[in-house]
């Protein structure tokens, strides 16, 4: 009797084993079909992450890199000036044609203090052939700051105002509407005049016409 059962499980085992090959060596079998296998489908390429076949992506370009494209010549970022030495005066100031660079300089009354620049606007100084700087004109904010948008007839400036003299109440972010002054300078030019907060104290800023 032993020897017939020992005889009966070999024969078992050895069935089992059979089916269980088969079962492994198939690619339609029930349990590679479960685990989502596929052995004739495209593995993963180990060294890219990428299945074979797939394009690779574009290189991903920052809105940075967007927004401030550089100069061809690889001279830094497109359209960036250095700003002109402080006591650059227009059509007076000596340069060099051909090698000094264009520069840009403040222009118009000044902003309050704290400002994100120091001037209402800003203007390109380029070397001219006779080798002098020759600027082209101010270029303003644009909408203008409240403080500094006129009302429909500005007022006249009351006696005594003057560029950079002192004010007692600087004009608030929001505008009265009726800020900007005016006054006749050399020649019947008009200014206008704006009382600001300064450095230290609230004081007149005023400039040619910039409305």
């Amino acid at each position: 009797m032993n020897v017939q059962r020992s005889r009966s499980f070999s024969i078992t085992l050895a069935f089992t084993g059979a089916v269980v090959a088969t079962a492994c060596g198939s690619n339609s079998s029930p349990l590679a079909q479960d685990a989502g296998m596929d052995t004739g489908s495209s593995q993963p390429d180990v060294a890219t992450g990428m299945d074979e076949g797939t394009s690779p992506k574009p290189d991903v370009v920052s809105p940075t890199d967007a927004a401030h494209p550089m100069d061809s010549a690889g001279g830094g970022e497109a359209g960036m000036a250095a700003a002109c030495p402080a006591d650059l005066k227009d059509k007076m100031t000596t340069c060099t044609s051909g090698t000094t660079p264009s520069c840009v300089k403040g222009c118009g009354p000044n902003l309050p203090a704290g400002a994100t620049q120091p001037n209402l606007g800003t203007k390109t100084c380029s070397c001219a052939t006779s080798d002098v700087y020759e600027c082209a004109d101010c270029v303003y904010e644009s909408p203008l700051p409240a403080c500094f948008t006129p009302s429909a007839t500005p007022p006249a400036c009351a006696a005594g105002v003057a560029n950079e003299g002192a004010c007692a109440t600087p004009c608030s972010g929001s505008g009265t509407g009726n800020d900007v002054c005016t006054l006749l300078v050399d020649g019947g030019k008009t200014d206008g005049c704006v009382c600001v907060q300064g450095a230290t104290s609230p004081a007149w800023t005023c400039a040619t016409q910039w409305w």
